[in-house]
């Protein structure tokens, strides 16, 4: 395996940040961890004690002005992916953002656009959800044991909102997180892997408590993003998907990504990652043994090294980032205008 000399350069650095990247590239060989510039001078200071980082900068800019940073990873929440991002590009740094990729979907492009133009490595970073699994789903759909497909069911629900006393989250401010909301992007990203993509979506939204107190003080901020969203979805192939999706839900009970199929179906329950299904004609449900050897596992930070010293994109690409942003901003035209959108108009 090649292991050339690769500096990386750190503009944010939030919890998933040092709980996944920095570990994750930290043990790569030939990755030097170079500069890191946060929010605060003092935030980055601890994070460059805790990892090895060799220099603090106070301003983002000095980090792509570094001559030994030859790769940025951008932890900053969606807002500032773009600008951030290509601004890297610009300063020939190849690029990893935080998920999700953008704002909405003509940000989304504007960074595939500079992407494809640069020439350099871009990864966002992937969805958690389902990774054991996946490689097993996708070559049970591959070859068939579905037939055609006919439905498709994502169910997330939390009662992370559901206490209207719990602080406003940065996600819920349309200001910082664009047209995220909850976990409808990552999820469906999920879907486009395993069982395809969506051609038209209808959607229904609610927000419960539309104020809530601010973190650390007594004032109170407008809850932007909505507390539960409902998608119903026709699929490419024909297949009919309902997309549930609620952060104020008591006792929620489990979560999972449905698919059901002329011969086959497959159920992946995410609380306990375990893999359902059952085939024709007996239609008998039992738990799928995933061989060791096809386990699909977290491995972001090696991609995107390795795409860097192959000379290619990292997956999932900001072109694959697009997809599922096409889809968020559909959901909320759906959503906002009671209409039935097309993602070709997106």
């Amino acid at each position: 395996m090649d292991e050339s000399r690769i500096g990386v350069g750190f503009i944010g650095a939030g919890a998933i940040v040092r709980q996944r990247h920095l570990p994750g590239l930290k043990q790569i060989p030939g990755v030097a961890l170079v500069a890191v510039a946060n929010r605060s001078r003092e935030s980055a200071e601890r994070v460059a004690a805790q990892f090895g980082i060799s220099t603090v900068y106070d301003d983002w800019r000095e980090v792509l002005d570094d001559p030994g940073v030859d790769a940025v990873v951008i932890g900053t929440w969606p807002y500032k992916h773009s600008e951030f991002g290509i601004a890297a590009l610009e300063a020939g740094k190849h690029v990893f953002t935080q998920a999700r990729l953008a704002m909405d979907a003509a940000d989304a492009r504007r960074m595939a656009k500079a992407a494809a133009a640069s020439g350099l490595t871009t990864m966002v970073s992937p969805p958690p959800h389902g990774m054991r699994v996946e490689p097993t789903v996708v070559r049970y759909v591959r070859a068939g044991v579905l037939g055609d497909l006919h439905h498709v069911l994502v169910r997330h629900f939390t009662a992370a909102f559901l206490d209207p006393k719990t602080p406003l989250h940065w996600r819920q401010v349309a200001e910082f997180s664009g047209l995220n909301t909850l976990t409808v992007g990552i999820l469906y990203e999920v879907v486009g892997r395993w069982f395809g993509y969506a051609k038209k979506v209808q959607a229904v939204d609610a927000t419960f408590t539309r104020d809530r107190p601010l973190a650390g003080g007594s004032d109170s901020g407008k809850v932007d993003r909505p507390d539960a969203v409902f998608v119903l979805a026709t699929m490419e192939s024909g297949a009919i998907a309902s997309f549930l999706f609620s952060g104020s839900a008591g006792a929620p009970g489990g979560d999972s990504i449905e698919a059901y199929g002329s011969q086959g179906s497959l159920r992946y329950l995410m609380d306990s990652d375990r893999l359902l299904m059952a085939r024709a004609p007996e239609w008998e449900v039992a738990e799928v043994e995933v061989p060791p050897e096809e386990e699909g596992r977290w491995r972001a930070e090696e991609e995107f090294i390795q795409a860097i010293r192959e000379g290619r994109s990292g997956h999932p690409s900001w072109e694959e980032g697009v997809r599922y942003m096409r889809f968020v901003e559909a959901v909320e035209r759906a959503a906002r205008t009671g209409g039935k959108i097309s993602i070709s108009s997106v």
